[in-house]
């Protein structure tokens, strides 16, 4: 097995205010002009070299990876992590932890899925709640070294108002493979929604979460 570590670099290679020599890079004072991973090319001739090639990116955003998700077997993301981000890495690598994280982020799979960059309203294709295309790893996503099913789930109450906490029930069962951390959450358009984390899920278990409803409203100027 061969890994192959591409991404951004956490200070763009310190660079002056406003200065920018690598297109997909991006901080305050500069706006990304691409999405695509320079450094994929790499990827190609390492992959080239071994099929069993693990893929790291270490960055700050997304990239448009559609050659590497389709060719590479395993994709690792992790962000900037300070002095641990060796060691975490290599204990998920090597199966000391299992992962259990999920993307806070859209990878969408073109730029060209995106509204223009001036364009403020999220509402016109922006974001988890308002992208109308097939993004290439939506928000949530993330795997681990086992499975999980979902099942038994109720809800407290059948009607919500604005403003109502509802309450969901489920029963989360680990697949026999192997002990692991599961992230559940689900945040959709209208529901505000907390995050469990279930450490450990050694077979089975009954868990809740809570998630306040924020009904839309809309309105107009006239």
């Amino acid at each position: 097995m061969w890994q192959s570590c591409v991404g951004n670099h956490p200070l763009s290679y310190g660079l002056g205010w406003g200065v920018n020599h690598v297109a997909s890079d991006g901080r305050e004072d500069v706006d990304r002009q691409a999405l695509s991973l320079e450094q994929e090319d790499l990827v190609r001739l390492v992959h080239a070299a071994n099929p069993n090639t693990v893929l790291v990116i270490v960055s700050s955003f997304p990239y448009t990876i559609n050659w590497s998700k389709e060719h590479i077997p395993a994709i690792l993301h992790i962000s900037q992590s300070s002095q641990e981000l060796g060691n975490g890495l290599a204990d998920v690598i090597f199966g000391k932890v299992s992962p259990a994280g999920r993307l806070v982020q859209t990878w969408p799979s073109s730029i060209t899925d995106l509204p223009p960059i001036l364009d403020y309203n999220i509402r016109n294709n922006r974001t988890y709640m308002y992208f109308r295309g097939e993004a290439l790893f939506p928000f949530g996503y993330g795997l681990t070294y086992t499975s999980f099913e979902y099942s038994d789930l109720v809800t407290d109450r059948k009607t919500v108002r604005n403003g109502d906490t509802l309450q969901v029930s489920l029963t989360v069962r680990r697949l026999p493979k192997r002990r692991s951390r599961l992230t559940l959450g689900k945040i959709c358009l209208s529901i505000q929604a907390d995050t469990r984390v279930l450490n450990e899920v050694s077979y089975a278990k009954r868990t809740q979460i809570c998630g306040i409803m924020y009904l839309l409203h809309h309105y107009t100027t006239e």
